[in-house]
This record gives structure tokens, C-alpha cells and sequence, in this order.
């Protein structure tokens, strides 16, 4: 009975143990962008992400605040806020239906995107940044590349 307990304590702090205890595939060599970095390159900018080389969307960093503005290549469109985590060096997002984080890192010459979660296969998707251009867009356009 005892470790029946111990068991079922054991998988409850597993549980409820932070995000910020993320274990992040990293590379030898990465290097996750920090708050100051990643504003430096965002604020005021639209990001293209891309998966698996195929366009995915693209977000807006509007400038000077904690909003953002994702569109997904699908054409659904999300306005949200964001904060940056330094306890994991994560940029979390706060949309109408979810919360996701993520790492922005430089490996390379490339930015690359990760989640702090696996997806449900145990994977962590990597989305890569295409371009960073200035200014934002609307909603009710289509997504392009």
C-alpha cells in the first residue's frame, strides 16, 4: 500500500512540475534568443515560420507591447498576447483557445523554433524562420509566402 502512495505521489509531482522543466532537443552549439534579442529582431515585424520547408505562418509583433497576431497558412487568424519566460528562456503565447511556448534559437546561421512540449508522439516539431519583414498585416487577406 505504502508504495502504491509513493507511486502515485511520485507521478503527481511529475505532473505538476513547470514548464520551465522542459527537456528541449538543443544541439551542441544553440543558442536560444533572449527576450532583448528576439525584440531587437521582432517588434514591429512580421515573422514567417516554415515547417518541414513547406510555409506555415506568420505572426506580427506589434510594436512597443505584448501582442501578437498569428496566421496560420490555412488563413485562421489568432490575436494574442506573449511573454517571455526567463526561468527557460520560452516566449509563451496566450491565444482565445490555447497557451503554447516556445524556443527561439539560433543554430547556425538559422532560427529555428521549438516547443517546450512534445506534440502527442513524443516529438518536438521544429518550425524554422523564413523571413522577418517590417510592419503587419490583416486578417481578412489570404496568407501568402
Amino acid at each position: 500500500m505504502r508504495t502504491l502512495f509513493l507511486s502515485a505521489l511520485s507521478a503527481a509531482v511529475l505532473i505538476a512540475l513547470p514548464s520551465a522543466a522542459t527537456s528541449v532537443p538543443l544541439e551542441t552549439g544553440d543558442r536560444p534568443y533572449t527576450n532583448e534579442e528576439w525584440l531587437d529582431l521582432a517588434d514591429g515585424q512580421t515573422v514567417y515560420y516554415f515547417l518541414n520547408g513547406q510555409f506555415y505562418g506568420r505572426e506580427y509583433y506589434f510594436p512597443d507591447s505584448r501582442f501578437a497576431r498569428f496566421q496560420h497558412v490555412s488563413g485562421v487568424c489568432l490575436d494574442g498576447t506573449w511573454e517571455y519566460r526567463e526561468t527557460d528562456q520560452a516566449f509563451c503565447f496566450f491565444w482565445p483557445t490555447n497557451t503554447s511556448c516556445f524556443l527561439h534559437v539560433l543554430r547556425g546561421e538559422e532560427i529555428i523554433v521549438l516547443p517546450t512540449e512534445p506534440d502527442d508522439n513524443g516529438d518536438y516539431t521544429m518550425q524554422t524562420v523564413g523571413t522577418i519583414v517590417p510592419g503587419g498585416f490583416d486578417c481578412q487577406s489570404g496568407a501568402t509566402s
